[in-house]
């Protein structure tokens, strides 16, 4: 493999990958090592460049599901209301609303606006069953109820925790591609994480993570799960599978965790 390859990423980037070709007891020659490093460096461009479009995907939609039921009870200035947002919510908000007023030069803020300069970490809190408990006995548990994912008066305090846990791991996994960190072995790469959001990552493989990302995003928007599958499962799992490096022992048999679910499968 040329020079320019590790002077363009490094070599303490590719020795960092190389960790994981020495694993699988190859050769240790450092030429060898550095170009399976670049191999598995590639795939994993390969693969965030995959997830990173069911991601958005989710993220968009979960925000929007959100925002439209808040301005359907609060009206169009839902994000003026201090009927629905505790104190450590309305910083996330008054956020929001500066970024909206600097874009649009304007104090008269559209919820659209509002909702387009929000961070996702503010939907994330809105999510949290501990600042939000009061939103989900309001409204989110309507938006189950509507999707049919929990009968009327039916608990959901599990469906709750599952969300808040797989927004949170989506929103580390969507960080983690956009600041081009490894995403092929979440298990081994972040099992002695420092961060509690990333070792929480490492407890599951990518497909599985995927996996999950579908079926919480179903309870939100049942036609956007059916697109997410139709249109990005099949490459998300052919670069899993195709594109994975042969000598790779660990994915050499391409295993892809996803399984299809029942169309009104409400369970992870």
């Amino acid at each position: 493999m040329s020079d320019w390859i590790e002077k363009s990423l490094s070599k303490a980037r590719l020795e960092y990958y190389s960790m994981f070709v020495a694993s699988t007891g190859s050769d240790t020659d450092w030429p060898e090592l550095r170009s399976k490093a670049f191999q598995l460096h590639e795939w994993n461009s390969k693969l965030s460049e995959a997830m990173y479009r069911p991601l958005q995907f989710f993220e968009i939609t979960i925000r929007n599901v959100l925002a439209d039921k808040l301005k359907d009870e609060y009206g169009p200035y839902w994000y003026t209301s201090s009927d629905w947002k505790s104190a450590k919510i309305q910083r996330f908000v008054k956020a929001a609303a500066k970024r909206a007023k600097d874009y649009q030069h304007s104090r008269n803020i559209k919820h659209d606006a509002i909702v387009s300069n929000s961070n996702f970490a503010l939907w994330i809190k809105l999510l949290n069953p501990r600042d939000s408990w009061d939103l989900w006995n309001k409204h989110w548990s309507k938006i189950l109820v509507s999707n049919g994912v929990i009968e009327e008066g039916q608990r959901y305090t599990n469906h709750v925790n599952e969300i808040f846990e797989v927004t949170i791991a989506v929103s580390e996994l969507r960080n983690l591609i956009l600041h081009y960190q490894p995403i092929f072995d979440l298990q081994e790469v972040y099992k002695n994480s420092n961060n509690k959001k990333y070792k929480a990552l490492s407890l599951k493989t990518l497909p599985k993570h995927f996996e999950e990302l579908t079926i919480v995003l179903g309870w939100f928007s049942p036609k956007a799960r059916n697109h997410i599958e139709d249109q990005y499962l099949a490459t998300v799992r052919d670069v899993w599978i195709k594109e994975c490096p042969e000598w790779y022992e660990q994915y050499r048999k391409g295993n892809f965790e996803f399984r299809s679910r029942p169309e009104n499968s409400n369970t992870i």
